[in-house]
Protein backbone atom coordinates (compact mmCIF):
# COMPACT_ATOMS: atom_id res chain seq x y z
CA UNK A 1 0.00 0.00 0.00
CA UNK A 2 1.49 3.19 -1.03
CA UNK A 3 1.20 6.28 1.63
CA UNK A 4 -0.73 9.31 0.55
CA UNK A 5 0.04 12.46 1.19
CA UNK A 6 -2.20 15.43 1.04
CA UNK A 7 -1.79 19.15 1.28
CA UNK A 8 -5.10 20.32 2.11
CA UNK A 9 -4.14 24.59 1.56
CA UNK A 10 -7.48 26.48 2.14
CA UNK A 11 -5.73 29.30 4.08
CA UNK A 12 -2.98 30.56 4.46
CA UNK A 13 -1.69 30.54 8.20
CA UNK A 14 -0.55 27.76 10.66
CA UNK A 15 -1.11 24.03 9.48
CA UNK A 16 -1.91 21.31 11.66
CA UNK A 17 -0.22 17.86 10.75
CA UNK A 18 -2.31 14.76 10.57
CA UNK A 19 -1.31 11.16 10.58
CA UNK A 20 -3.98 8.18 9.76
CA UNK A 21 -3.65 4.21 9.69
CA UNK A 22 -4.02 0.97 11.59
CA UNK A 23 -2.52 0.99 15.28
CA UNK A 24 -2.83 -2.98 15.05
CA UNK A 25 -5.35 -5.55 13.81
CA UNK A 26 -6.68 -8.61 14.63
CA UNK A 27 -3.52 -10.82 12.95
CA UNK A 28 -0.79 -12.65 14.79
CA UNK A 29 2.30 -10.70 15.82
CA UNK A 30 5.21 -11.06 16.23
CA UNK A 31 5.37 -12.31 19.71
CA UNK A 32 2.38 -15.29 18.10
CA UNK A 33 -0.72 -13.13 19.86
CA UNK A 34 -3.63 -12.38 18.75
CA UNK A 35 -5.83 -9.44 20.02
CA UNK A 36 -9.37 -10.05 18.89
CA UNK A 37 -11.41 -7.84 17.24
CA UNK A 38 -13.71 -7.42 19.96
CA UNK A 39 -10.88 -6.59 22.07
CA UNK A 40 -9.66 -3.79 19.29
CA UNK A 41 -13.31 -2.24 19.53
CA UNK A 42 -13.64 -1.94 22.92
CA UNK A 43 -10.13 -0.45 23.34
CA UNK A 44 -10.93 1.79 20.66
CA UNK A 45 -13.43 3.14 22.59
CA UNK A 46 -11.05 4.48 25.38
CA UNK A 47 -8.39 5.92 23.22
CA UNK A 48 -9.55 9.37 22.15
CA UNK A 49 -9.90 9.79 26.01
CA UNK A 50 -7.13 11.00 28.61
CA UNK A 51 -4.82 10.61 29.50
CA UNK A 52 -4.06 7.55 27.34
CA UNK A 53 -4.53 9.06 23.52
CA UNK A 54 -0.97 10.09 23.50
CA UNK A 55 1.41 8.84 20.61
CA UNK A 56 4.64 8.57 21.36
CA UNK A 57 8.10 7.60 19.39
CA UNK A 58 9.26 4.04 20.01
CA UNK A 59 7.11 3.35 23.38
CA UNK A 60 9.09 6.17 25.15
CA UNK A 61 7.26 6.45 28.14
CA UNK A 62 7.53 2.54 28.71
CA UNK A 63 10.98 2.82 27.96
CA UNK A 64 13.17 3.63 31.51
CA UNK A 65 16.24 4.44 28.64
CA UNK A 66 14.10 7.59 26.98
CA UNK A 67 15.17 11.13 28.02
CA UNK A 68 12.73 13.37 28.60
CA UNK A 69 12.48 14.84 25.27
CA UNK A 70 11.32 11.15 24.45
CA UNK A 71 9.06 11.18 26.59
CA UNK A 72 7.32 14.31 25.32
CA UNK A 73 4.09 13.39 23.54
CA UNK A 74 4.63 13.50 19.52
CA UNK A 75 0.79 13.97 19.04
CA UNK A 76 -2.38 12.53 20.22
CA UNK A 77 -5.41 10.22 18.98
CA UNK A 78 -8.22 12.17 18.07
CA UNK A 79 -10.46 9.74 16.04
CA UNK A 80 -10.36 5.71 16.43
CA UNK A 81 -12.49 2.73 15.17
CA UNK A 82 -12.42 -0.54 13.86
CA UNK A 83 -12.58 -1.61 10.31
CA UNK A 84 -12.70 -4.58 9.06
CA UNK A 85 -10.49 -5.72 12.33
CA UNK A 86 -8.33 -3.37 12.36
CA UNK A 87 -7.59 -0.40 14.87
CA UNK A 88 -7.71 2.31 12.78
CA UNK A 89 -6.90 6.07 14.10
CA UNK A 90 -6.40 9.92 13.48
CA UNK A 91 -3.36 11.66 15.32
CA UNK A 92 -2.93 15.37 15.69
CA UNK A 93 0.92 16.15 15.68
CA UNK A 94 2.64 18.13 18.54
CA UNK A 95 4.39 20.77 16.47
CA UNK A 96 5.39 21.95 19.82
CA UNK A 97 7.81 18.99 20.39
CA UNK A 98 11.75 20.13 20.19
CA UNK A 99 11.56 17.10 17.39
CA UNK A 100 9.32 17.67 15.04
CA UNK A 101 10.91 18.66 11.47
CA UNK A 102 12.99 15.60 12.31
CA UNK A 103 9.92 13.33 12.78
CA UNK A 104 7.47 14.90 10.05
CA UNK A 105 10.18 14.78 7.87
CA UNK A 106 10.75 10.89 8.76
CA UNK A 107 6.57 9.93 8.46
CA UNK A 108 6.61 12.18 5.01
CA UNK A 109 9.33 10.39 3.47
CA UNK A 110 8.73 6.61 4.70
CA UNK A 111 11.20 6.40 7.56
CA UNK A 112 8.65 6.20 10.04
CA UNK A 113 6.06 3.95 8.85
CA UNK A 114 4.12 2.22 10.96
CA UNK A 115 2.26 2.19 14.43
CA UNK A 116 3.08 0.19 17.49
CA UNK A 117 0.50 -0.32 21.19
CA UNK A 118 1.55 -0.09 24.25
CA UNK A 119 -0.63 -2.23 26.16
CA UNK A 120 -1.22 -4.64 29.21
CA UNK A 121 -3.36 -6.98 28.49
CA UNK A 122 -6.50 -7.53 30.64
CA UNK A 123 -7.74 -11.02 29.61
CA UNK A 124 -5.62 -13.55 27.68
CA UNK A 125 -6.61 -17.23 26.72
CA UNK A 126 -3.32 -18.90 25.61
CA UNK A 127 -2.10 -16.69 22.42
CA UNK A 128 -4.95 -15.01 22.38
CA UNK A 129 -5.85 -11.81 23.83
CA UNK A 130 -9.82 -11.14 24.27
CA UNK A 131 -9.15 -7.51 26.26
CA UNK A 132 -6.75 -4.89 26.83
CA UNK A 133 -6.04 -1.26 28.17
CA UNK A 134 -4.11 0.51 25.71
CA UNK A 135 -1.82 2.86 27.55
CA UNK A 136 -0.13 4.83 24.61
CA UNK A 137 0.25 4.28 20.76
CA UNK A 138 4.37 4.72 18.92
CA UNK A 139 5.11 5.12 16.24
CA UNK A 140 7.91 3.00 14.78
CA UNK A 141 10.35 1.74 12.01
CA UNK A 142 8.92 -1.67 12.58
CA UNK A 143 5.76 -2.70 13.76
CA UNK A 144 5.28 -6.33 16.05
CA UNK A 145 1.64 -5.84 14.25
CA UNK A 146 2.42 -6.70 10.82
CA UNK A 147 -0.81 -4.49 9.79
CA UNK A 148 0.10 -1.39 11.93
CA UNK A 149 0.97 1.20 8.88
CA UNK A 150 0.58 4.57 8.63
CA UNK A 151 -1.49 5.02 5.45
CA UNK A 152 -2.25 9.01 5.07
CA UNK A 153 -0.24 12.03 6.21
CA UNK A 154 -1.86 15.55 5.42
CA UNK A 155 -1.47 19.18 6.35
CA UNK A 156 -4.67 21.21 7.02
CA UNK A 157 -4.87 24.59 7.54
CA UNK A 158 -8.80 25.44 7.00
CA UNK A 159 -10.55 25.77 10.74
CA UNK A 160 -13.60 23.98 11.19
CA UNK A 161 -16.29 25.22 13.27
CA UNK A 162 -18.27 23.41 15.69
CA UNK A 163 -20.87 22.01 13.42
CA UNK A 164 -19.07 20.42 10.64
CA UNK A 165 -18.52 16.41 11.54
CA UNK A 166 -14.94 16.04 10.57
CA UNK A 167 -16.00 12.22 10.15
CA UNK A 168 -18.09 12.57 7.47
CA UNK A 169 -15.57 14.49 5.56
CA UNK A 170 -12.19 12.01 5.82
CA UNK A 171 -14.21 9.06 6.74
CA UNK A 172 -11.46 5.84 6.74
CA UNK A 173 -12.26 3.61 4.20
CA UNK A 174 -11.10 0.11 3.74
CA UNK A 175 -9.26 0.28 0.67
CA UNK A 176 -7.88 4.16 0.70
CA UNK A 177 -7.88 6.71 -2.30
CA UNK A 178 -7.41 9.66 -3.27
CA UNK A 179 -9.61 12.64 -1.82
CA UNK A 180 -10.07 15.81 -4.11
CA UNK A 181 -10.83 19.21 -2.50
CA UNK A 182 -10.74 22.39 -3.68
CA UNK A 183 -12.30 25.54 -3.15
CA UNK A 184 -14.74 26.41 -5.81
CA UNK A 185 -15.50 30.27 -7.33
CA UNK A 186 -17.57 30.96 -4.47
CA UNK A 187 -14.77 29.97 -2.04
CA UNK A 188 -16.99 27.04 -0.94
CA UNK A 189 -15.13 23.65 0.00
CA UNK A 190 -15.87 20.68 -2.32
CA UNK A 191 -15.02 17.43 -1.90
CA UNK A 192 -15.49 14.57 -4.27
Amino acid sequence: MELLIKSLELKSGEKNVYIEGYASASVKDLEGEIITEEALRLAARELTKEPYNKLFINHAPLRPDSDSVDKLPIGKVIDASVINGRLWIRAILNKAHPRFETIYRSIRDGFLNAFSIGFRALKKVGKQIKRLKILEVSLVSIPANPQAIITDVYEKSMKLNESVDFKSVFYPRAEKSALMIELDENKELKIF
